[in-house]
């Protein structure tokens, strides 16, 4: 429900972890230490549009037949699911790998700049196509999403609005270009989500995915 808790994960979780502003990048990767639910302080001095862009390495579950088809279908994971079918596993437990590509957006006094727009290294990449913080109210912003560098078309969009304690969530498909358009009201945050699940190369897994997430408040 976009409410959010504290991650309890360490250096071991990190996969990287990336701020970039004003063109350039630093690297808090290695800032990240071995304790559980370890957490960074940054100072963002200079004024500007900030991208704080995370990846974890892999982490594992094992969920039981019917928890796994239900949540294939929440996230319209239907080629998951279809695959189950087709190959009578809708029986069998979910194997499966997951990372995390989460990117958020800080906007440090009144300059806005071009950070919005960077393309990062992480498999799922949210790209907004202008400055969400030089939106006028209830104006459109569209957003690209990218799969290994490539445009994702057809994929489930969850966007995620939260003011006042409350969230409303809305659904929408990505088209041919892997593009979305939605108005955007300058009150509260705001979270684009998606999901890409793939099956594993790995033995101890039947699936790969990868849940990415854009961030941005007002």
């Amino acid at each position: 429900n976009f409410e959010g808790d504290n991650w309890q994960g360490n250096n071991q979780g990190i996969k990287s972890l990336k701020i970039y502003y004003d063109g350039v990048s630093d690297d808090l990767t290695p800032v990240v230490t071995e304790a559980a639910g370890d957490s960074i302080e940054y100072f963002m001095i200079d004024e500007g549009t900030n991208l704080i862009a995370f990846n974890s390495n892999n982490s594992y579950i094992n969920l039981e037949p019917g928890k796994f088809n239900d949540y294939l279908e929440e996230d319209g994971l239907l080629n998951a699911l279809e695959y189950r079918k087709q190959n009578n596993e809708m029986g069998c437990n979910g194997r499966e790998f997951y990372q995390r590509c989460a990117k958020t957006l800080v906007q440090v006094g009144e300059i806005k700049d071009q950070s919005f727009g960077i393309v990062t290294s992480m498999p799922i990449d949210i790209i907004p196509s202008s400055n969400p913080y030089q939106l006028k109210n209830k104006e459109q912003l569209r957003v690209k999403i990218y799969y290994q560098g490539s445009p994702l078309p057809n994929a489930l969009i969850k966007i995620w609005h939260r003011v006042k304690h409350k969230t409303g969530k809305k659904e929408l498909k990505t088209d041919s270009k892997g593009e979305i358009v939605f108005p955007v009201t300058t009150t509260g945050k705001w979270m684009i989500s998606t999901v890409k699940m793939i099956p594993s190369r790995q033995a101890t897994a039947d699936w790969q995915s990868f849940w990415a997430t854009l961030v941005f408040g007002f």
